[in-house]
């Protein structure tokens, strides 16, 4: 159970997220109103699904709403509802519900201007309050990674590093990540064929460099910087993974 739910937990690492920096905040560029994205992952090798992931942001009053469901084909379920704020991607209410084998959690996350705290209940309606400071440099929180870097990108940034906020085994954990934009190239997914920034990101941190080698991303290099493609492994020990877009709708 301890490897599946570190395993389970590793995956938004590589897929690369929610934009806040101390003192200065870094805005990242505004996307559309209303988008749906579906996504399946498949073994690289065999061609297997392995799972499903879906996104919607839609505009909800001077508010935006991120959803995002994963779900696993082994039954596992992990779902964001985030309101946040389109230009700071700051979040004002931020629930995650967690399903890995018949382990469940919720956790509620707020941010203040000297840190986050993380309310955290479990199957059995146990309640844990966890905080951590914010740090002096650029974060994100999970779900929010590949937002944030897809939206610099679009920016002209090259490359770049913060840390992320996730729950590992029910602790508030922060990583560092990195990335580069490696190039453009066109790619082409059951959703269409695309411009595309191919980058390339990883922990950066000796420990997570070891449990999880860099993924490979190609993000849409127009409009919403929707992620395209992915193609990573969730630790060393696994197989590839690639990650496809198969639906897509703007509004």
């Amino acid at each position: 159970m301890k490897k599946r739910v570190w395993l389970y937990v590793l995956f938004p690492i590589i897929c690369l997220g929610l934009l806040v920096s101390n003192p200065v905040r870094l805005v990242a560029q505004p996307s559309s109103v209303e988008e749906h994205a579906r996504y399946v992952s498949k073994d690289s090798e065999t061609k297997e699904i392995k799972d499903y992931l879906e996104i919607r942001v839609e505009k909800k009053g001077d508010q935006y709403h991120w959803f995002e469901k994963r779900e696993l084909i082994n039954g596992d379920l992990d779902t964001f509802n985030v309101n946040f704020d389109i230009n700071t991607l700051i979040p004002t209410s931020y629930v995650r519900e967690m399903k890995t084998g018949d382990t469940k959690q919720t956790v509620k996350l707020s941010v203040t201007q000297k840190n986050i705290t993380a309310e955290i209940t479990d199957g059995d309606g146990k309640v844990v309050t966890q905080s951590i400071d914010l740090p002096g440099e650029a974060f994100v929180i999970e779900p929010f990674l590949k937002k944030y870097i897809s939206s610099q990108a679009g920016k002209g940034v090259k490359s770049g590093s913060c840390l992320m906020i996730t729950l590992v085994q029910g602790k508030l954990k922060s990583f560092s990540i990195g990335w580069e934009v490696e190039g453009q190239e066109k790619v082409t997914t059951k959703a269409g064929t695309f411009d595309c920034f191919k980058i390339k990101a990883g922990p950066s941190g000796w420990f997570m460099k070891k449990m999880v080698p860099p993924s490979i991303t190609w993000y849409d290099a127009s409009g919403t910087h929707k992620m395209i493609q992915n193609r990573g492994k969730r630790t060393r020990f696994d197989k590839e993974k690639v990650m496809e877009l198969t639906e897509y709708s703007l509004k």
